[in-house]
């Protein structure tokens, strides 16, 4: 896929934010996103029905101690600069989405510190990922659900990186279900099925090997 629109760049509303940052907002049915402040509350976590949260902050959060073991944790470390290599972990933190919304009984929270870029991006990746959305259609969806959303400009750029194909055309043309074959590998990861060889292998070990899952 090739982004052939700009995204556009969307101040945070001023009044709602401090409310907002301490909230989560429905992206899809189970799938929500939010601040580091819903990731550690128990009462928000238990109300919303989490099981499986991706955290990207430069650390762990502590979870509610009373939910550590029916929780199930992705922490990839990351700080919210220009200079963040985001897009090296999109693969991952997908198909840790993915798997878990294949169970109807599961409900995803992804979070950062507020809610606003670094979370809003990968939420935004795995919708381009599993969708046909450009990397602006993306992200303003995300922000038509939870409006302080406001990736930075290199997380926009590395998002239109991973939503492009291969300059050639042969590679336009399997661009899609390579992307779709990265996922699906690393899904038979966590299921615990044979590791594959030839490139895909390589690929998958490096990809898993860049998030910390809990």
């Amino acid at each position: 896929m090739s982004s052939s629109k700009s995204t556009p760049i969307r101040a945070v509303p001023s009044r709602r934010a401090p409310t907002l940052t301490r909230s989560a907002s429905e992206v899809l049915p189970r799938l929500w996103l939010s601040g580091r402040y819903t990731a550690v509350n128990e009462e928000q976590l238990v109300a919303i029905g989490v099981t499986h949260i991706v955290s990207i902050l430069e650390r762990r959060p502590k979870y509610p101690a009373a939910l550590k073991k029916q929780l199930k944790t992705l922490h990839i470390p990351l700080q919210d600069g220009e200079t963040a290599d985001i897009l090296q972990h999109f693969d991952t933190t997908t198909a840790f989405i993915k798997s878990a919304l294949e169970d109807k009984r599961n409900t995803v929270l992804v979070h950062c510190a507020m809610g606003i870029s670094r979370s809003a991006t990968v939420v935004s990746a795995y919708l381009v990922a599993t969708t046909s959305m450009q990397p602006h259609e993306a992200i303003e969806f995300v922000q038509s659900k939870r409006e302080i959303v406001s990736p930075n400009l290199a997380f926009r750029r590395q998002l239109d990186a991973y939503a492009s194909p291969p300059a050639s055309a042969s590679s336009r043309a399997t661009s899609g279900p390579r992307r779709s074959a990265r996922i699906s590998l690393l899904l038979d990861r966590r299921r615990g099925d044979a590791i594959p060889t030839g490139r895909y292998a390589h690929a998958r070990e490096t990809a898993a090997g860049r998030g910390v899952c809990g």
